[in-house]
């Protein structure tokens, strides 16, 4: 941790710019932020203050290439996702939420396999320590879709270095007929962090079936607690996209609830 916060002192450069996200009817100021987990590598994300003390900290991995497109004055050229449309809901929780672009040395090029890597596990432990550094409070990392191998790769790589636990959303199971990376990639047996698996009943995304979302409990030997737990309801959407963001995939018309689950489930879950 002392390493990662030496790097943070020396390469953080925090923009400070304000923002308004939509939280519900209300608004809710955003701060933009730009930091250099590894030497030429630079990460945008979006930070969000609750209105009280924070009560722990998230870092939301959007799905897809893991790009939201972080403009200057804050505002993004994709806020669809699951994660990254319901981020206030989290702060409204008492969460200090983290929202990631993608690095900048994985902007071209491969768009899937830097999930797996090392680099990406050492730019999640940056993360978790800017969170800590921000506020004395236990962090998590939350993934949806692809980003559920953001999350995991980081949980097995890294180990606990500030990380509390792990949410895994739709979680991509497999590589499907393209062959991309999925949770298959990554050595879950070295997740000794807490873990829940969280899924739409009815997903009909071909990579994140719920039945072999709720098999991932029984891979996880290692994590101090691990519970799958599915929902159902909400809107199916465009069913010619059931891998979009607006679908049963996505959560679609169930965000309250779903964000009030997995809330619940991690201020319950902290040591």
């Amino acid at each position: 941790m002392s390493t990662i916060k030496l790097r943070l002192a020396v390469f953080l450069s925090a923009f400070g710019c304000l923002v308004s996200i939509a939280a519900g009817p209300s608004l809710m100021a955003a701060e933009r932020h730009v930091l250099e987990p590894r030497p030429g590598a630079k990460q945008k994300f979006l930070l969000l203050r609750p209105a009280g003390p924070p009560k722990a900290g998230v870092v939301l991995y959007a799905g897809g290439s893991g790009s939201i497109g972080i403009r200057k004055d804050g505002s993004l050229k994709s806020g669809g996702n699951f994660l990254v449309r319901t981020r206030a809901l989290f702060a409204a929780h008492g969460f200090l939420v983290l929202v990631p672009d993608r690095p900048s040395d994985w902007a071209g090029g491969d768009k899937w396999s830097y999930r797996l890597t090392e680099e990406h596990a050492r730019d999640a432990a940056a993360l978790v320590a800017f969170l800590r550094a921000e506020a004395d409070v236990p962090v998590w990392l939350v993934g949806t879709s692809r980003g559920s191998i953001s999350a995991a790769n980081a949980a097995a790589r890294v180990g606990k270095n500030g990380l509390e636990g792990i949410v895994l959303t739709a979680s991509v199971t497999n590589g499907g007929n393209k062959i991309r990376p999925s949770l298959a990639d990554i050595d879950l047996d070295r997740i000794t962090a807490a873990t829940l698996i969280l899924g739409h009943k009815d997903d009909d995304c071909y990579v994140t079936p719920w039945s072999e979302q709720a098999d991932l409990a029984g891979k996880l030997t290692k994590a101090r607690k691990v519970q799958a737990i599915s929902v159902s309801g909400g809107k199916a959407g465009d069913l010619s996209a059931p891998c979009g963001a607006h679908s049963h995939h996505g959560f679609l018309g169930i965000e309250k609830e779903t964000v009030a689950r997995i809330a619940a489930w991690i201020l319950s879950n902290r040591r």
